[in-house]
């Protein structure tokens, strides 16, 4: 259907409805040639009446009377309208057989079978607009419910993936603070890190895709700075392999998870530990994060399935993939520690805007 959509375009309506009774005329003219020596000429003094009643249904009768509920006096205006208009398209009729044009006997204007016959030319011509009409405005209501929904979704996902928890800027920013306070190289470190995670969130998240090789320095970034807040009390190893660097994937679609494990694994006394293993391979992606986990916290997590954040990131997936992916998060007692594994496959390789 998309392909129609030119013909909304003013100037391309204008010549759409050119066509359309061009196309009629030459209907008109196909059917009764071989009867009548000056079908063309006929046809062509008939047709401003059948334009006429039914650009009267298409922009008056429809728009202010069908559409508004008033049935009984569209059906009313209409019927009169057909009524007015055969009676114009007769006397347009006698006038062609005055000028002996219109092979018929003048008795014969007015007689019922001529009299029906006209009306059921401009009734013809009536559906065949109305029939079009009404398909025209379907398309265009579901062209607006469409818009509406892309433009609603596009909200859900924007909000989603912009959920990342202030805290972790909070914490940041008080760290940066003291490494300022103590005089510490560090402090250089953390601004460059934090400026870059900034950069990242306002001007590359706004796109629908970016770069594996951006996201994945995005969540590096976010891991260093995190260590830094937690130093020697959480031990943390990352691990990412792919088959290549060129892979586009949905921006922040991993980090709901690393911020969920850094906010049920660390501070938990020790050992606390997290694990996070990225690989793609042939444009599978297989994302698994773990954490250790306290009992206090096991019951909590086992209870709400790993939180708001974790429906939130459920949600934007059934948005981006719909069926196409799976993810498994379980707690686990006995092992102590919760677990995350996301499968899904990415497009093709291609090079971003």
């Amino acid at each position: 259907m998309h392909r129609f959509r030119f013909l909304l375009e003013v100037d391309n309506r204008l010549t759409a409805h050119i066509l359309f009774w061009l196309m009629y005329y030459v209907y008109r003219v196909y059917l009764y040639i071989q009867f009548y020596e000056h079908t063309p000429l006929v046809q062509l003094i008939e047709l401003p009446v059948k334009v006429g009643v039914a650009y009267l249904n298409l922009y008056l009768w429809m728009p202010y009377l069908l559409r508004r509920s008033r049935l009984v006096s569209y059906v009313l205006v209409l019927m009169a309208s057909l009524l007015l208009g055969t009676f114009f398209q007769s006397e347009i009729i006698r006038l062609m057989i005055y000028g002996g044009i219109y092979d018929m006997p003048l008795s014969r204007l007015y007689t019922p079978p001529k009299f029906m016959g006209t009306l059921s030319h401009l009734l013809e011509a009536l559906w065949t607009t109305t029939l079009i009409k009404i398909i025209k405005d379907a398309y265009l209501r579901e062209q607006i419910s469409q818009e509406l929904q892309k433009e609603r979704l596009e909200f859900e996902l924007n909000y989603l993936k912009s959920q990342v928890n202030p805290h972790f800027f909070f914490n940041t920013l008080n760290n940066l603070y003291s490494l300022i306070l103590l005089k510490s190289d560090q402090a250089e470190e953390v601004l460059l890190r934090l400026s870059g995670l900034m950069s990242y969130m306002l001007y590359e998240t706004n796109r629908d895709q970016v770069s594996l090789q951006k996201e994945v320095e995005y969540l590096q970034d976010y891991i260093e700075l995190e260590k830094l807040r937690f130093g020697d009390e959480l031990n943390i190893t990352f691990r990412f392999e792919t088959d290549r660097q060129d892979y586009l994937i949905a921006p922040m679609l991993f980090l709901p998870f690393v911020e969920n494990a850094f906010k049920h694994g660390a501070g938990n006394g020790p050992p606390a530990w997290i694990k996070i293993d990225l690989r793609i391979n042939k444009g599978l992606v297989y994302f698994k994060v773990c954490n250790n986990l306290s009992e206090e916290k096991f019951t909590k997590t086992s209870a709400n399935k790993g939180g708001i954040g974790l429906k939130n990131v459920r949600r934007r997936l059934d948005l981006l993939f719909g069926p196409n992916y799976t993810l498994k998060a379980e707690a686990h007692l006995s092992e102590k520690m919760f677990e995350n594994e996301l499968c899904l496959t990415l497009d093709k390789p291609k090079i971003p805007d």
